[in-house]
């Protein structure tokens, strides 16, 4: 494997100076990092007419030219072939294919218009990928790029990182990585912490890190989404097994004027309202079928007037007129329809 790791980085170099500009094929033996990688002196440059079966005394290097339509390139016997290796160039000048396959007709690799592709036998089985030309970097044995590249690297057959620990990465100081060195879990590091883990059907946010977004969508059609065993479907809530449903929209008001027009408004789901004197009042938001509104009036002694927002009613009422309720005592609104407010008060 270390052999095929030396000729990958060779076959992806030679591939980027193919391609550029004043690229091409050196001839004579070919060296990387001290090592011969190509035994062959001159590479097969050669414009097809028709399907092509390799052997053993075939050129290592093989520049090919489909010739107007894809080709199939047959390999040589694999066992017979053990420790062989042959580095593929698709030089066609239109979208052409040249489809790489063992003895038996399985498709190895499919090496596309200005891809390269590399085979190698290890006398059991043939293996290949396909990667894209680049003049500008390289695929080093030790699996990294090198050197500045503006085009994509694409691997047809997959690329293994076995479990490795931060070994996608994915910006310039190297500390925001994709990996999964745990079996069956994808861990995201960001800025050298990791942050999000992915298991099967799990998506989940590590200690000190969170969710933000405008909308979160059940993935069933009436199936609602849960939060901490609360269902949230449909506009309304379902507590746990506990039956408890707590308001968390929690304020204080300060009752003024004495009409509609100059009340004051209510904002929150749960309001406490101070400075009631019989006269000042506050008033609701409009009304929303479902929408939940509890005011208490803090005062012992003085009614509190509640309005409803112009246009809106309370009990059928007339509209834009209020209800007083008693102080020190509540009431309760609960939406009926966009006009009309159910309400449980005591009178003054």
């Amino acid at each position: 494997m270390k052999r095929i790791g030396i000729f990958a980085a060779f076959a992806l170099l030679t591939c980027s100076a193919l391609f550029a500009a004043s690229g091409g094929v050196s001839e004579g033996e070919q060296y990387w990092k001290g090592k011969k990688v190509f035994d062959d002196n001159v590479p097969n440059v050669a414009t097809l007419a028709g399907n092509v079966t390799l052997s053993k005394a075939s050129k290592r290097v093989q520049v090919l030219d489909p010739g107007g339509s894809s080709r199939n390139i047959t390999l040589p016997e694999v066992v017979a072939s053990k420790g062989y290796e042959f580095f593929i160039v698709n030089a066609a000048d239109d979208a052409e294919d040249l489809v790489v396959k063992n003895a038996g007709a399985t498709t190895i690799v499919t090496i596309s218009q200005n891809q390269c592709g590399l085979v190698w036998s290890d006398g059991v089985n043939w293996t290949g990928v396909a990667f894209t030309s680049s003049a500008s970097g390289f695929l080093a044995a030790d699996g990294t790029v090198e050197g500045a590249t503006d085009q994509a690297q694409v691997f047809t057959n997959g690329v293994d990182v076995n479990g490795g620990a931060d070994t996608v990465i994915l910006d310039a100081d190297a500390d925001t990585t994709i990996s999964a060195p745990t079996d069956d879990q994808i861990d995201i590091e960001i800025s050298g912490a990791d942050d999000f883990t992915f298991t099967a059907n799990t998506f989940t946010a590590l200690s000190g890190s969170s969710i933000a977004t405008n909308t979160i969508a059940e993935t069933t059609a009436a199936s609602g989404v849960t939060i901490d065993s609360t269902l949230i479907k449909d506009g309304g809530v379902t507590t746990s097994s506990a039956g408890l449903l707590a308001l968390g929209n929690v304020g204080t008001k300060a009752a003024a004027g004495s009409a509609q027009g100059d009340a004051t408004a209510i904002t929150h789901q749960i309001t406490y309202v101070t400075a009631s004197d019989g006269n000042k009042g506050v008033i609701l938001p409009a009304a929303s079928a479902g929408a939940i509104y509890i005011v208490y009036d803090t005062v012992a002694t003085s009614g509190l007037k509640i309005y409803p927002a112009s246009g809106d009613d309370i009990n059928d009422g007339t509209s834009d007129t209020a209800i007083t309720i008693e102080g020190k005592t509540m009431a309760i609104f609960v939406g009926v329809d966009s006009t009309t407010w159910a309400a449980m008060f005591t009178s003054n």
